[in-house]
């Protein structure tokens, strides 16, 4: 089935599992390496206290395809992920793309996935 991995992992940024038992996790992290000190605000977790400036799923059909918007201000990033379930000889393949844009030059980031 195509819905058998999908963002069923609540919690986190973004996050995808399959509805299999014991199925591997997949999310989506990061800090900014420039001050060390913001290593304790990393970003997995949805959190209030983030003060993000935008997370918007532009697109999501529940099941085999989105496309999210995250706005970090505080970290000088934006992220476009976008994901999607692609058949090729008659067998599924997942694809997830992480698009990060540094919104000024000295925003060095890292991300994990």
């Amino acid at each position: 089935s195509s819905c058998l991995w999908s963002t069923y992992r609540p919690g986190p940024y973004f996050g995808l599992k399959s509805l299999t038992e014991n199925s591997p996790l997949f999310s989506l992290l990061w800090y900014s390496p420039k001050d060390l000190t913001k290593i304790f605000k990393m970003r997995h977790f949805l959190e209030q206290s983030d003060n993000i400036s935008k997370y918007e799923w532009v697109i999501h059909n529940g099941c085999d395809f989105g496309r999210l918007v995250i706005e970090d201000l505080e970290m000088n990033v934006k992220f476009v992920v976008t994901f999607s379930n692609q058949i090729m000889n008659n067998q599924n393949h997942w694809v997830v793309n992480v698009n990060g844009i540094e919104n000024s030059e000295d925003s060095k980031g890292i991300v994990f996935l």
